[in-house]
């Protein structure tokens, strides 16, 4: 028997299987470069995100385009910055997310102080080193992929190998009990 999908009102196989491996980016406008760069590494490493810059067409009203990929993804990345937590737009997004038990994995790129609602979440951290940053990310969705069984594998050679002491072992084993 197969798994039941986790959206219901969702018929047809294909469309559940694509949105189900969409990831959202939420950001600042002013935040676009490392973003661009971000969504470029990410896609290069075989992750299905979805971004307004890249995904909303021509002519599409980018606020129900928003709405829309929101409510189909199962993920969102924020990427923390003074001008993304200023910002009502990503507040929004994020608020929905939480509201919606989606998984939010909080990126920071500049010194800022994260929402409150964000402050228990643990963050990937871009500002000391892209790379260790990306390979963590990149991680991450390696291990969220497999907890909710998408197609977000990222490709063996962008990953950097994560090894595992006997304790997080036990931990983990714990933790699936």
């Amino acid at each position: 028997m197969q798994p039941k999908p986790p959206w219901p009102f969702l018929s047809n196989k294909n469309t559940i299987a694509m949105i189900q491996d969409k990831i959202f980016f939420s950001y600042s406008r002013a935040d676009s470069a490392f973003v661009l760069k971000l969504a470029k590494d990410l896609r290069d490493a075989g992750i299905d995100l979805w971004l307004d810059q890249l995904d909303i067409q021509p002519g599409s009203h980018w606020d129900s385009s928003i709405q829309a990929a929101l409510n189909e993804s199962h993920s969102l990345i924020i990427v923390l910055s003074k001008t993304s937590v200023a910002s009502e737009n990503v507040m929004d997004e994020v608020s929905f997310a939480l509201e919606n038990n989606k998984t939010v994995i909080p990126v920071i790129i500049a010194e800022c102080t994260p929402p409150f609602r964000l402050s228990r979440l643990q963050r990937i951290d871009f500002i000391q080193d892209y790379q260790t940053g990306l390979n963590q990310l990149l991680e991450t969705l390696k291990e969220l992929e497999s907890e909710i069984g998408t197609n977000t594998s990222p490709s063996p050679e962008s990953i950097s190998s994560k090894s595992q002491t006997p304790e997080t072992d036990t931990k983990d084993k714990e933790l699936e009990r």
